[in-house]
C-alpha cells in the first residue's frame, strides 16, 4: 500500500510537465509521453522508498533499542 501511495504522489510531482506539450501533439506521441512518465514515476517512488528505508536502518544502527530485562 505504501509503495502505491508514494507512486501516485510522484504522479502529482511529475504531471505538471505535460502542460509544456504542444496542443498539436498526436495521441500516439502523448501515449509515448505517458509511458515515459510512468517509468520516471516508478523510478522516483523506488528511490524515495529506498531512501526512507536506508535512513531508518541507519537510525536504528545509531540508536539501538535497549535490551529488555528479564524479570525474575
Amino acid at each position: 500500500l505504501e509503495s502505491v501511495f508514494v507512486h501516485e504522489c510522484c504522479h502529482i510531482l511529475v504531471h505538471e510537465m505535460r502542460m509544456w506539450a504542444s496542443p498539436t501533439v498526436s495521441s500516439e506521441k502523448m501515449d509515448e509521453v505517458a509511458k515515459h512518465e510512468e517509468r520516471v514515476v516508478t523510478t522516483l517512488a523506488k528511490a524515495f522508498l529506498w531512501t526512507r528505508e536506508a535512513g531508518e536502518d541507519t537510525f536504528n544502527k545509531l540508536h539501538p533499542k535497549p535490551k529488555a530485562r528479564i524479570k525474575r
